[in-house]
């Protein structure tokens, strides 16, 4: 059940294009549980639990990143599932070093993350443009950059959608 855009704003007045999706509740003994929001367009479903994207990099700059869940991780080694062609995989090297993407702004209600230069942050852009790999960057014909759901995550979450949704 939602509530739809014209019982949520005035009929008149624009609505914001976003969504939140619930991906995890704390329960009363204090665990994590993972949810999913089951559609019938499987770009819509959700992916269940405390999400974090995850970068890897080796020597010659990025290799690729994944969806995984903080809870369960995704380290050195892991495979990749492309979730639009799910017989897609990669699988993550040995020996790569990662970096986790999302960081917290506000934790219990404080702000932990100060304000950013604008010279920091172009900076910021600048390095990580220069770390993709030069098939990706090229303007004509570039290459996709590899990235999707960690193998767990996505396992997971379809045996969630089948078991809520025969």
């Amino acid at each position: 059940w939602g509530v739809g855009t014209k019982l949520a704003t005035g009929y008149d007045e624009p609505a914001l294009d976003g969504v939140y999706k619930l991906n995890a509740v704390r329960e009363q003994d204090g665990r994590w549980a993972g949810r999913v929001k089951i559609s019938d367009e499987p770009a819509k479903s959700s992916l269940p639990g405390l999400l974090q994207v995850r970068r890897f990099r080796d020597q010659r700059g990025f290799f690729a990143d994944a969806i995984c869940d903080e809870l369960s991780g995704a380290g050195h080694g892991c495979t990749i599932v492309d979730p639009e062609q799910p017989e897609r995989r990669l699988q993550v090297p040995e020996g790569m070093s990662e970096e986790d993407l999302l960081t917290a702004t506000f934790l219990r209600g404080k702000r932990v993350l100060g304000p950013v230069s604008l010279d920091r942050v172009r900076a910021r852009v600048q390095d990580q443009l220069a770390s993709l790999p030069s098939a990706v960057r090229r303007l004509g014909n570039p290459a996709p950059y590899q990235a999707g759901v960690e193998l767990s995550l996505y396992q997971r979450t379809q045996h969630m959608l089948r078991r809520n949704h025969p």
